[in-house]
């Protein structure tokens, strides 16, 4: 596909990797480059919507996946949760301040500015007091990202430039537009938003991983230092709130929902609710790519980040089976 393409679009044309939004389902976009390069598909630059910007950045800093793999594959629940830090005098604004998620993101991807990376960023995010689509390439990667991953009624926006800017994926899920704008001539879109109808149903794939993990990386034990000693200092404050929600969630169930013991949480009924409104949008989005990447990633529950590895792999056999 990808030499067809290439004799199609000239040997000069740049070719661009649009990375769409999907919060845990956006891991296999891990996959999809880690595929790419095995193929050594050359990417000239990257934009990045949501989660597809923090894997994007993460690829764009060295030209390297391995460290973002290490990652997605060795998190668990209890160090996600070490993440979150509540700002109970701004809950009307968003349940995660976000300050913790940029420690998260400098571990991932470094303090560094657009200008520090190898392979040239755009990350899309949303001015919410607009409702604009603003494209950052310059300044705080970080800054970037954080506003990029920001999902609405989760984390407080990101104030930057006299306005506030959340979810990219909420205003353009797939980024090829942005990918056009750079200048690509071509794009290989990864869009990870299944049929909402279809989520969850999909059988998961074998435990057995479908490609061998790298080798643990220095980065990785950094960032394993960095996510207890977050969890480590709020532990009593997670264990009183964890305790608490428990107390509230069975006498809730006791009480009120008895007849409906399914019923999604707060989360993960916002998640879906984003995640509706962004499928039909992604599909427009990524019709203007030159080649598509689709990962099944609907058996993987948008909080499901501790399944880093069955996303990864999802990605890996989707961008074989098309390259």
């Amino acid at each position: 596909m990808i030499d067809i393409l290439r004799k199609v679009t000239g040997k000069t044309a740049k070719t661009a990797l649009a990375l769409g939004s999907g919060s845990a389902r956006g891991i296999a976009h891990i996959g999809v480059i880690k595929a790419l390069v095995e193929k050594d598909v050359r990417i000239d630059m990257i934009a990045g919507s949501s989660m597809g910007a923090l894997v994007g950045a993460a690829f764009a800093r060295e030209g390297s996946i391995d460290g973002a793999e290490q990652i997605a594959r060795h998190l668990d629940w209890k160090k996600l949760v070490g993440l979150a830090d509540p700002n109970f005098f701004m809950l009307n604004k968003g349940f995660i301040h976000g300050e913790k998620v940029k420690e998260f993101l400098k571990a991932c991807i470094g303090d560094v500015s657009f200008s520090d990376l190898k392979i040239p960023l755009s990350v899309v995010t949303c001015d919410i007091k607009k409702g604009v689509r603003k494209v950052i390439s310059a300044g705080s990667v970080v800054e970037a990202v954080r506003s990029s991953i920001s999902i609405p009624g989760i984390f407080t926006p990101v104030p930057m430039g006299g306005s506030f800017f959340v979810d990219g994926g909420i205003i353009e899920p797939v980024p090829v537009e942005a990918a056009r704008e750079m200048g690509a001539g071509r794009v290989i879109a990864s869009n990870v938003i299944c049929d909402p109808s279809k989520k969850l149903k999909a059988a998961a794939p074998e435990k057995k991983s479908a490609v061998r993990p790298s080798q643990p990386l220095p980065a990785l034990s950094a960032l394993e230092k960095t996510l207890v000693k977050l969890t480590e200092e709020n532990s009593d404050i997670i264990s009183s709130a964890m305790e608490y929600a428990e107390k509230v969630k069975k006498k809730f169930y006791k009480d009120v929902l008895k007849d409906i013991p399914d019923m999604p949480g707060m989360f993960e009924t916002i998640l879906n609710a984003v995640y509706i409104l962004e499928y039909a949008a992604a599909k427009e989005n990524s019709d203007g790519a030159d080649v598509l990447i689709s990962p099944d990633t609907g058996f993987i529950g948008p909080l499901e980040f501790y399944r880093g590895g069955e996303a990864v792999d999802a990605g890996y056999r989707a961008a074989m089976k098309v390259l």
